[in-house]
């Protein structure tokens, strides 16, 4: 297994669907989504794995162990995924709840072209009451006119059932919808690109942090409810582009998007803003750091971050706890450290003395040590 050192670094970091807000200080963004524009520096999002790269190693080894060869692999573009009740509030702004529309879009394309598309929403469980069509947004007609095209109110015949990994990894094409609550990234991208299927990307601005890597018709093929059933028509119809596109895909997720891809990517990114900001001055001198921390913390509210399960938890941090970052560095401690330095810097010096008087021997035909 890999191992990646992330080195001392301190940041804020926006989890939000929507992006950050505002970055007064650095802030890392797992998604930005109305573009590049918006300030923070991407990182790979929290999801892969759950956050658990060694999870996300096993899944993508049992996802290889069920590879499924092109010809046996379903023809129509495979989406499942749900409403959010929440975005439907009144008053709503023509652009809100993009999320929820895009998908109402491609359940239209799904009715209106069945061989093709196979998008469903899935309302079974806690997401029971999210299937309701509702009517447009009153005063939105010009702005979202397609938004309902194909679909009844409180249609019924938009749901289906639940698709596991597998279903997908049996697909030719699959569908990357935006989020349903306000339409940025959707983490079921994540595990899209290991499938080898052609990736289908819904029409949106929002950005990842590997985006800079996609290219329309290269690596993936960005679709709306009036392109998509087409798409697929004209990829069948071109099996050998099908597959290639198939594999670039597949070749996004090895590049960057592997466990060991994502560390290396994160650990490159944290250091970056180190180094840019120069926070090792501060943050790799033990005292220093204390003294900084005690300054611009509050040193009795600090909690650390801890797993359990799929989720994260945090518990305080004691002050008596030797990692607190606000304690001074003991007197001996510190000490010790600069005699340890010097003391490694004398033996190294004599190694290379060493090996540079064996060098002497060898060129004079001495025998060598």
């Amino acid at each position: 297994m890999f191992s990646t050192q992330v080195p001392n670094a301190f940041y804020r970091l926006s989890s939000a669907t929507e992006g950050p807000a505002d970055c007064g200080a650095v802030t890392l963004a797992i998604n930005k989504q109305f573009g590049y524009a918006q300030c923070g520096v991407l990182i790979p999002n929290t999801y892969f794995g759950y956050g658990n790269l060694s999870v996300w190693a096993r899944d993508n080894a049992k996802a290889a162990a069920r590879a499924v060869a092109w010809p046996e692999r379903t023809a129509a573009a495979l989406y499942r995924g749900s409403l959010s009740p929440a975005a439907w509030p009144e008053p709503k702004d023509c652009g809100d709840a993009f999320g929820n529309h895009a998908r109402l879009a491609a359940f239209a394309a799904a009715r209106a072209a069945p061989d093709a598309v196979d998008a469903k929403c899935v309302g079974a469980g806690h997401y029971s009451q999210s299937c309701a069509v509702p009517p447009p947004p009153a005063g939105c007609a010009g702005a979202v006119a397609d938004f309902n095209a194909g679909l009844a109110t409180n249609a019924t015949d938009i749901e289906g059932g639940h698709v596991d990994e597998a279903d997908y990894e049996r697909a030719r094409y699959v569908l990357n919808l935006p989020g349903a609550a306000s339409g940025s990234y959707s983490r079921a991208l994540n595990h899209l690109w290991r499938t080898g299927a052609v990736v289908l990307q819904w029409a949106a601005p929002f950005v990842e942090w590997y985006y800079p890597a996609l290219t329309d018709y290269e690596t993936h093929v960005v679709v709306a409810q009036r392109s998509v059933a087409a798409t697929v028509r004209a990829l069948e119809a071109d099996r050998a582009s099908a597959e290639a596109l198939g594999r670039a895909g597949r070749a996004i997720h090895d590049t960057f998007l592997c466990p060991e891809c994502l560390a290396k990517f994160l650990a490159r990114a944290i250091g970056a803003a180190r180094d840019h900001l120069g926070m090792g001055l501060v943050l790799d001198d033990p005292a220093a750091a204390a003294a900084f921390f005690r300054a611009e913390l509050p040193c009795d509210a600090l909690v650390e971050v801890v797993r359990g399960g799929h989720h994260y938890a945090s518990r305080p941090v004691a002050a008596d706890d030797p990692r607190h970052p606000c304690r001074d560095r003991p007197r001996a401690v510190a000490a010790a450290a600069p005699a340890a330095d010097a003391d490694r810097a004398a033996r190294l010096a004599a190694k290379r003395r060493s090996q540079k008087a064996h060098k002497r021997h060898k060129a004079a035909g001495a025998p060598g040590g």
